[in-house]
């Protein structure tokens, strides 16, 4: 049996016809569309244990569907083939110049069986994953864009803190955690930290701000809410020793901020780099969070603003 993971290229190589390549460990398959532009890689390997991916079929037939399918995987194997990915993602993009980016995190995979009875054994010969984010749709009529429009220079001095938001929210829904939690944490950084740059000053200014606390305790009323979310910002929370409240959560975002400004060339250490997006995921769910309450904030505070000179003039 073998495995052949298929991944999608963003590039501008071009290749004359399919190139094969193969060595003692993987076949290298490079597929151009019909222009010659390289716009797949499929990597295949001999797999050393089949029974891994041999699937379990239950009848359920009191249930909606029919059969209920476990689909199996050798894990190992697996991480080894993406991690091929990744290496070649790099070389061919500093050789090349031409290769924005193998889609190694959505690749399709399919198995190839050296029988019938293997086959049977198998039962899914192959699928592929994909994850977005369903586009939002507002409607809004012309009552609702003259109010905008009319409104649009008191708020004004949140131009930029908005733009830092969209572009947080748009690397989110684009898997890129990192990004997001960089560009939620500059709204905060410049709402609150009064110029401050050194981590522990940062930290006390952000403490002193009431708004940000409330933001605060706005979000971990929302991580206790989410299960998937509070497990992990926990484990982020007791490797700095804090706890889940105002102090641990702005601690982890700081001092994260600080971890993720370098970089140590220690593979087994979580920080930012190209390949460790996922890691991340949680804690630019809560950052966000996090920026668009401290938004919020600021918007009533104009409007309270707005209603007290009303008032004066009155």
């Amino acid at each position: 049996m073998r495995l052949a993971i298929e991944s999608e290229v963003d590039s501008t190589i071009i290749l004359a016809n399919i190139i094969k390549i193969e060595n003692d460990k993987f076949q290298y398959e490079f597929i151009p569309d019909q222009k010659g532009i390289l716009i797949k890689i499929k990597i295949t390997v001999k797999v050393p244990d089949p029974t891994k991916f041999y699937s379990v079929i239950k009848p359920t037939p009191d249930q909606t569907s029919k059969y209920n399918i476990t689909i199996n995987e050798d894990k190992e194997l697996f991480d080894m083939v993406i991690s091929e990915f990744k290496e070649l993602e790099s070389i061919l993009a500093f050789s090349t110049n031409s290769l924005k980016s193998i889609k190694w995190d959505f690749p399709k995979h399919n198995l190839i069986c050296d029988s019938e009875e293997e086959k049977k054994k198998v039962g899914v010969l192959g699928f592929n994953l994909e994850r977005k984010w369903p586009d939002k749709i507002t409607r809004i009529d012309e009552n609702e864009l003259q109010k905008i429009l009319k409104g649009k220079e008191d708020y004004s001095e949140l131009t930029t803190v908005k733009a830092f938001w969209r572009e947080s929210e748009n690397f989110y829904k684009r898997f890129r955690y990192i990004d997001s939690f960089y560009y939620s944490y500059f709204i905060m950084e410049g709402l609150y930290s009064n110029g401050k740059t050194r981590l522990k000053d940062v930290i006390d200014e952000f403490q002193k701000s009431s708004d940000l606390c409330k933001s605060v305790d706005f979000i971990i009323d929302g991580i206790n809410k989410s299960p998937k979310h509070k497990q992990k910002i926990e484990a982020m929370l007791k490797a700095r020793n804090v706890a889940l409240n105002r102090e641990g959560i702005v601690t982890l975002i700081v001092k994260t901020r600080g971890d993720l400004h370098r970089f140590l060339d220690a593979p087994n250490k979580i920080q930012a780099t190209p390949f460790s997006q996922k890691d991340f995921e949680c804690l630019a769910w809560v950052t966000m969070g996090l920026a668009y309450h401290s938004i919020l904030m600021k918007i009533l505070a104009i409007n309270q603003r707005i209603n007290q000179n009303k008032t004066d003039r009155k």
